[in-house]
């Protein structure tokens, strides 16, 4: 069958795919959230004692999990609105009452 399409055919057939596979792999990273990357506070959305973690020992009081859809639609929990995953950290100097 791939036989009877001719030289023009078959590059058309190609370009198509390619265009389709480079849309579905925008559309999949727009839709998909997480990337397999570590989620903490971005700077644009965190304020001083949420960036402790940058600067200071800390101990991880809660894995890293997506927010409910809650936190996510309210917005009560900045981090989530971001990224839509959070984790809890203590920072030594919180904990200690600096």
């Amino acid at each position: 069958m791939i036989e009877s399409c001719s030289k023009q055919r078959m590059l058309l057939g190609i370009i198509f795919l390619g265009g389709l596979t480079l849309f579905v792999l925008v559309i999949e990273s727009n839709w998909t959230t997480g990337n397999g990357r570590s989620l903490r506070v971005t700077e644009k959305n965190a304020s001083g004692a949420d960036l402790c973690w940058l600067t200071e020992d800390f101990e991880i009081v809660e894995e890293c999990h997506p927010c409910s859809d809650f936190e996510i639609a309210s917005k009560s929990n900045k981090i989530c609105s971001g990224t839509h995953f959070k984790e809890a950290l203590n920072c030594e100097k919180i904990r200690k009452g600096f």
